[in-house]
């Protein structure tokens, strides 16, 4: 590209800059603009998404996801859901949050505070949800539950008479 078309793709807007760009390189289709909604998850298609590779099989990710509802109101140790998915410690924490998109840890207190949030249509009181739900005690709950909902447990019952 010599400096005279340099500055023509510089000076011109943002729209012709990038239809000037993508004939510059090829790009299939020039002609017309490149609406959102041609974008395809097909893995041959010109304007394709790309997958991310890695994360755990859908096989073992259900498995440590059933592990997680079963013993949601106890304890769970990445070591122990490492073990489910049968492998090691680092590994599974890694390939998890490449498959979810967040940390073991967090997937398990967003779990948590989903299901508080169906128990909180039952008259049980807070503290009793709270250690049903895997919490430590009822101020462990209000704050998490505060942090992913946006407000207290109690307003949230309220809320829902």
């Amino acid at each position: 590209m010599n400096f005279g078309e340099h500055s023509k793709i510089a000076t011109a807007s943002w729209s012709r800059r990038v239809g000037m760009l993508v004939r510059r390189i090829g790009f299939p289709n020039t002609s017309a603009r490149l609406p959102v909604a041609n974008i395809s998850t097909r893995p041959n298609h010109p304007i394709a998404i790309p997958h991310n590779r890695g994360g755990l099989s859908p096989k073992t990710l259900r498995r440590v996801q059933d592990h997680i509802a079963a013993n949601l109101g106890q304890k769970i140790t990445n070591q122990a859901l490492a073990q489910v998915a049968k492998l090691s410690q680092s590994h599974f924490a890694r390939a998890f949050k490449d498959s979810q998109g967040v940390a073991p840890h967090r997937y398990i207190l967003e779990c948590r505070v989903k299901r508080t949030q169906e128990l909180l249509a039952t008259d049980l009181p807070l503290s009793e949800i709270a250690v049903e739900v895997g919490f430590s005690d009822q101020s462990h709950l209000t704050r998490w539950f505060r942090e992913f909902v946006g407000v207290t447990p109690g307003s949230y019952r309220w809320s829902m008479r």
